[in-house]
């Protein structure tokens, strides 16, 4: 019987511990459960902004062997809105990412704006600077990072930056402050300049005013500029601001005073520009004031003068466009040195700058001639008739007495005929040569060029044309009774061509004697008509050639 027991004894106990192990698992396996599913968890992915609270370490993701290390280290540099955080990081040999992840409380976390890259198998020393933090505010942050390996995260660290309001207050002293134009130039040739701002203050600087008048504003005066957000409240303050200056050319000065948070506000700074928009003046003196300038010399000398009344001349340059070209400097009363020509025309810039960077040209063209053999050039015909024409040139005589002429005649190349000679004293500059020839045919193509001869030689120009006018017809005649065949005097007589684009028209009035004449009319077919009270009209066609005289009567029947 106790046997019996016994052993029903011991079948209870095992069954009841069998219960208790199940029961013990399935509590298991839901805790795994929900937290597989929570999604408050720090291994959520980079860059998504939750709400999540302080894990213990043991939470943390489990990174693979050769997966980055990450420790988060303190905070330091802390302000009202501002402050470092550090960290230690082991790449373990793989390019590694590293940034910091930030919140408030129940609040959302925030990753910083930028990523620090490592790479080694050492620790290595990180830290960055988050701005826009809210004043007297505890922060939680934590350092992360992340390689092709996997993704580890430090332990979770606090902060709290410094509470502001008590010091604002109680605060007297005024921010200090300064500033400067472009960077401390001296001159500019803009009116908008940028300046350099820059202002500490124990609470935080939270605004600037700018002006070009030293009246010191009061601290509620309008025109106060708010620092941008994330400056405002930090101790040190610089920004770099766009500004117009519109008193136009001269010394001009800009004032500014900060002010900080308790409404202090400091004393003025300022820095002065002197704004010169205006090119300077350059004049060539030597070898001419004109833009052109002939030499037989195969090198140059060109002096000058250069000036400017606001910021000086800073340099003069001049540049030749042939055989390389020579650049040097000089300043307000200049001289080249010798310039080297090419046989041409040289085109020679001069160019001065003034202190304020404003620059201003001068071209002069420089034609040289290594000889002394005059140069010509055939110019248009001009005046043109029947038979005649007066034909143009320029000669440039090189120095020596110089004799020019034209040659032409009816076919290309080919030159039967001589016009006058003009005579010209030796001299650099260009001549301008008109010379009147007569006897040419009418409706003729003439083909002609300028001659020019000293004692280096003779020089012929290029080949130009002129057409003569062609010759003129004329039409003539009497109007007369048809019965009695005497004059009929005042009838009206109208002529129209038919040929040409532009038809001719004109009306005539036949004399006591019932004449009629037309002249100076070209080859065309003409319509004449002819109209007198009392009597029938008529008309009759004329085909009237090139320089013909042409009679024709016209009688006319008694209506």
């Amino acid at each position: 019987m106790r046997n019996i027991v016994f052993g029903i004894v011991l079948v209870t106990r095992r069954i009841f511990t069998c219960c208790f192990l199940c029961c013990l698992a399935g509590v298991s396996l839901l805790c795994a459960l929900f937290a597989t599913i929570n999604p408050l968890v720090y291994g959520l992915p980079l860059l998504q902004s939750v709400v999540y609270d302080a894990q213990p370490p043991a939470y943390n993701q489990q990174p693979a062997a050769s997966a980055p290390r990450a420790i988060t280290g303190p905070a330091s540099s802390i302000t009202h809105n501002s402050a470092t955080l550090s960290g230690t990081v082991n790449a373990n040999g793989l390019e590694t990412k590293v940034w910091f992840q930030y919140r408030v409380i129940n609040g959302l976390s925030l990753n910083t704006f930028s990523t620090q890259n490592v790479i080694g198998t050492s620790d290595t020393t990180v830290n960055t600077r988050v701005i826009r933090l809210l004043p007297g505010t505890t922060y939680y942050y934590r350092l992360i990072a992340q390689n092709e390996a996997g993704i580890s995260y430090g332990d979770e660290l606090m902060l709290t930056t410094i509470h502001i309001k008590p010091y604002i207050t109680t605060d007297i002293t005024p921010p200090v402050g300064s500033i400067s134009i472009n960077k401390e130039a001296y001159y500019t040739n803009s009116s908008v300049i940028t300046l350099n701002l820059s202002a500490s203050d124990d609470i935080g600087i939270m605004g600037y005013y700018l002006s070009t008048n030293p009246i010191v504003p009061s601290a509620l005066a309008p025109g106060w500029i708010s620092v941008p957000p994330y400056a405002a409240y930090t101790e040190k303050f610089t920004e770099d601001v766009p500004f117009t200056l519109s008193d136009g050319d001269g010394h001009i000065t800009v004032y500014v005073w900060y002010k900080d948070a308790a409404g202090n506000v400091s004393d003025k700074s300022s820095d002065s520009i002197m704004l010169d928009t205006t090119p300077p003046s350059i004049t060539i003196i030597s070898p001419t004031t004109n833009s052109t300038y002939s030499t037989t010399s195969d090198t140059v000398v060109i002096s000058g003068s250069a000036s400017d009344s606001i910021s000086g001349v800073n340099s003069v340059i001049w540049n030749i466009d042939k055989e390389g070209g020579v650049t040097e400097n000089k300043t307000v009363d200049w001289t080249t040195s010798d310039i080297p020509l090419s046989s041409g025309n040289n085109m020679i810039t001069i160019k001065v700058m003034d202190g304020a960077g404003n620059i201003e040209k001068h071209m002069i063209t420089v034609t040289s001639y290594p000889d002394n053999i005059p140069t010509v050039v055939t110019g248009p015909a001009t005046n043109i008739t029947t038979n005649l024409a007066t034909l143009h040139g320029v000669v440039n005589t090189k120095g020596l007495s110089t004799t020019a002429w034209f040659q032409y005649g009816t076919a290309s190349g080919s030159y039967s005929s001589k016009s006058s000679v003009q005579s010209i004293e030796g001299r650099t500059d260009d001549t301008l040569i008109n010379i009147r020839i007569s006897g040419l045919k009418a409706g003729k193509t003439y083909y002609y060029r300028i001659v020019a001869q000293n004692s280096a030689g003779t020089v012929y120009g290029s080949e130009m044309l002129c057409n003569t006018a062609s010759p003129k017809g004329k039409i003539y005649g009497h109007v007369v009774s048809f019965a009695r065949g005497k004059p009929v005097a005042f009838a009206r007589v109208r002529l129209k061509g038919t040929y040409a684009k532009r038809k001719p028209f004109r009306t005539i009035v036949t004399d006591e004697n019932g004449f009629f004449r037309f002249k100076d009319l070209d080859a065309d077919r003409y319509s004449i008509s002819v109209t007198k009270k009392g009597f029938v009209s008529t008309t009759q066609m004329v085909e009237l050639k090139e320089g013909v005289k042409k009679k024709i009567d016209f009688p006319l029947r008694v209506r």
